[in-house]
């Protein structure tokens, strides 16, 4: 939901990262002092509660990522492809020993021109402790291999079961399934947290049998009434070798990850109590302990007849999952009743507004006002077509729905364009 945008210069914008699932995990695979080198393309879909899946535009990304081993150590990398691709890798921070070289494409064809199948080479800077510094090269040779769309079978009725019970997900098949393929599954809520996985590598918190075609959701893992990312991802591995002259572990894989946005059936999440009420010493405001989940938003509401509830403020639990919450006292004479409660999923807040002024002569200042209790995201553009999330939190404040964010100024060329949304999926 675009609620509202604004132009400036700002920090140069990284490609986005890779969906939920993409990246392989590669722990039970590297051996003792080894590093890895990683090579994935991956295109996003969605698909629509009555089955359709389609290509989300601007949904293709790359990643190339090495980690290098501790000894030899790898200081600087070029990938180089057909023709005359070159891609170099850069260090992630100071002192890390991850490389890496990232771009987002508007289409998988895009995408499969930019970097095709065939042989490839990277060059690397070596040093290693009794040899001293030298320069080393190791090919590989990604596959035109593409695995299917990955498609839910049961999208229709995916979130209708009552949460309490198991919640099975299926898809169709993946003829031809290889062994150095992978599938993964993920839920993702509506603050962007994983409440569930499962893979056929280690990456899941459950397990996946290589050419799964459904999984189970144990009972109580989902809250009823509630709005939900499901990500079913099918990576087909493109090569699989291992380098001893490099100690590095080689993969890559072209994913493809099909999105499904879920709201769930059954009742209600209410979680939230209110207790242990106690007035402040002035009489003017009542004090109660909440009791929830952690790093959830609730709703404080009043009512007088508990029929009609007036909003009137909005907490975010810690990760005690307590907090005080202080309400002022009207001294009118009317009697108010008081609850929590977890924001509906259609309670998306009004539009939010967003204005950058200068700060400093490297900074400049951007406010969001919004909602109370509704979870913001910023996003930024240089084409209008994609948009990339920048790295840092939107917590709007539950009391006044503001927040004040300082912003490096870009020293590039060239605007980008912000936008603020709504985070739910």
């Amino acid at each position: 939901m675009l609620l509202l945008m604004s132009l400036a210069h700002l920090i140069p914008v990284h490609a986005q990262p890779l969906p939920f699932g993409v990246y392989p995990c590669l722990t039970n695979d590297i051996p003792s002092g080894y590093g890895s080198f990683v090579f994935i393309k991956s295109t996003s879909y969605l698909q629509n509660s009555l089955g359709a899946v389609a290509e989300v535009d601007g949904g293709s990304r790359a990643l190339i990522e090495l980690i290098s081993p501790v000894d030899p150590s790898i200081t600087n990398a070029v990938v180089n492809g057909p023709g005359d691709i070159r891609l170099p890798l850069s260090t992630v921070e100071s002192g890390s020993r991850t490389l890496s070289w990232s771009a987002t494409f508007p289409s998988e064809t895009a995408l499969d021109v930019a970097l095709p199948a065939g042989a490839w080479n990277t060059r690397i800077a070596v040093h290693s402790t009794p040899f001293g510094s030298f320069v080393g090269f190791f090919p590989f040779a990604p596959t035109a291999d593409a695995p299917p769309v990955p498609r839910f079978a049961n999208s229709e009725t995916i979130g209708l079961t009552d949460p309490n019970t198991n919640h099975v997900v299926s898809w169709d098949p993946w003829p031809g399934l290889a062994v150095e393929d992978r599938i993964h599954f993920e839920v993702i809520d509506a603050r962007g947290d994983i409440v569930f996985s499962a893979s056929t590598d280690c990456s899941g918190s459950a397990r996946l049998t290589p050419g799964a075609t459904s999984v189970e959701i144990p009972g109580g893992t989902l809250k009823g009434q509630a709005r939900y990312t499901f990500y079913l991802t099918f990576g087909g591995a493109l090569f699989a070798s291992q380098d001893r002259s490099a100690q590095l572990v080689e993969r890559g894989y072209q994913a493809r990850t099909t999105r499904l946005n879920v709201t769930t059936g059954g009742p209600a999440a209410n979680d939230a109590t209110l207790t242990d009420p106690r007035y402040t010493a002035a009489g003017d405001a009542i004090i109660f302990r909440l009791t929830g989940e952690p790093r959830t938003v609730y709703h404080i509401q009043w009512s007088t007849n508990l029929t009609s509830w007036n909003f009137q403020n909005a907490i975010t639990l810690p990760a005690s999952g307590l907090a005080d919450v202080r309400l002022p006292l009207d001294n009118d004479g009317t009697v108010r009743l008081w609850r929590a409660t977890r924001p509906s999923s259609s309670d998306e807040g009004s539009a939010a507004t967003l204005t950058i002024e200068p700060a400093t002569r490297d900074r400049m200042l951007i406010t969001i006002q919004g909602t109370p209790g509704i979870v913001y995201r910023l996003e930024s553009t240089t084409n209008f077509v994609t948009w990339n999330r920048l790295p840092f939190g939107l917590n709007v404040s539950p009391a006044t729905g503001r927040a004040v964010f300082a912003v490096l100024y870009s020293r590039g060329p060239g605007i980008n364009a912000y936008r603020v949304v709504s985070a739910t999926p």
